[in-house]
């Protein structure tokens, strides 16, 4: 955390909130910015739960192979992440696809079948 004006005042905003989150809570203030990690779904819902009525988009991090949540409060964004357990609205789908793709041996354009992997989730909660 970096102490300036702004974290000062984000700080102010969250300490009331402290003894809501779990014990084991990592929390990160960066400005108007604040982070938490969070390791199952559980500790998502305990952390979502201190924010009543917060609209949270949840997204999936392919590179991280996590998920993460997103949303504003009272002019603060707030981030939930490093959950791996997918959320229980949502379920891999296994799917192939053709596309074109340019082979280095004489450039040769060929057709290719590969396989990936999407999540779908409901009602994007």
């Amino acid at each position: 955390m970096n102490i300036n004006a702004r974290t000062l005042k984000t700080l102010g905003f969250l300490l009331p909130l402290l003894r809501q989150f779990p014990e084991d809570t990592y929390v990160d203030i960066n400005g108007d910015s604040i982070e938490f990690q969070a390791t199952t779904q559980a500790h998502v819902r305990a952390i979502r739960s201190v924010f009543p009525g917060a609209v949270w988009k949840k997204e999936y991090v392919d590179v991280l192979k996590t998920w993460h949540y997103t949303t504003v409060v009272s002019g603060y964004s707030i981030l939930i992440y490093a959950c791996t357990e997918a959320p229980p609205t949502c379920h891999a789908v296994e799917e192939q696809y053709t596309e074109v793709e340019r082979v280095p041996v004489a450039f040769k354009d060929r057709k290719v079948t590969k396989t990936r992997i999407r999540w779908e989730c409901g009602n994007g909660a």
